[in-house]
């Protein structure tokens, strides 16, 4: 037994339910898109 080999596909964009007016209405959404923040502004 191993491991597989392979490429790990990530979602890189901004999350598509996210709502700016209302960020605490979808938490997973707020903590998702303060995930993809954090990743663009490294990338900079």
């Amino acid at each position: 037994m191993g491991r597989k080999k392979g490429t790990v596909e990530f979602d890189e964009g901004a999350p598509d339910d996210f709502d700016p007016a209302n960020p605490y209405k979808d938490p997973v959404a707020m903590l998702e898109m303060r995930a993809f923040s954090e990743r663009e502004m490294d990338s900079d």
